[in-house]
C-alpha cells in the first residue's frame, strides 16, 4: 500500500466514489473538482491518499489555520477507508501521515472529527475525547 498526497485529475472520480460511501453531504462532480482545487491551493491543508494496485482504498485530510491566540491549529476530517480494506492499517497510515505533516509545519494542536469506528486508532495516536464541542448544520442563512 502506498500513501501519497496528490491525485491526478482522472482520479477525482475515485475519490468522489470513496467519499460518497460514508458521507451524507456530497457535491456534484463539477463542484467537487472545484472544491478539490481550492483545497489543494492552501498550503496549510494536506490530503493523504492510500492506493493498493492503483485502487484508491483510503483518504484523509487536515485543514490548518492560524489562531488569533497564536499557533497553528489543525482539524483532521474525512478519514475514509474502503470497507474491503478496513482493519488492515490503512487508517493508521493515513492519520500518521497527516500528523507528520502537522509536526513538520509546527502545528500546536490537532483535533479530529470522526465516527466512533476509528476511536481505537485515534487513541493510539494520543487523541482524547473532548466534551466541549458543539456543532450546527447550516442550511442557508441562519438568524
Amino acid at each position: 500500500m502506498e500513501i501519497t498526497n496528490s491525485l491526478k485529475k482522472n482520479e477525482l472520480r475515485k475519490l468522489y466514489h470513496l467519499l460518497s460511501q460514508s458521507n451524507n453531504f456530497m457535491p456534484n462532480g463539477r463542484q467537487y473538482s472545484e472544491l478539490y482545487e481550492k483545497f489543494e491551493k492552501d498550503k496549510m491543508n494536506e490530503a493523504a491518499f492510500c492506493f493498493f494496485n492503483d485502487e484508491l482504498v483510503g483518504c484523509a485530510c487536515i485543514f490548518g489555520y492560524q489562531r488569533l491566540q497564536g499557533g497553528l491549529f489543525g482539524i483532521i476530517e474525512d478519514v475514509v477507508v474502503a470497507s474491503d480494506f478496513q482493519n488492515q492499517g490503512v487508517g493508521t497510515k493515513l492519520v500518521g501521515y497527516l500528523l507528520r505533516f502537522a509536526c513538520e509545519h509546527n502545528f500546536k494542536r490537532v483535533a479530529l472529527v470522526s465516527s466512533p469506528a476509528g476511536e481505537k486508532i485515534y487513541k493510539k495516536f494520543g487523541f482524547r475525547i473532548r466534551e466541549n464541542y458543539f456543532e450546527k448544520r447550516i442550511d442557508g442563512f441562519a438568524k
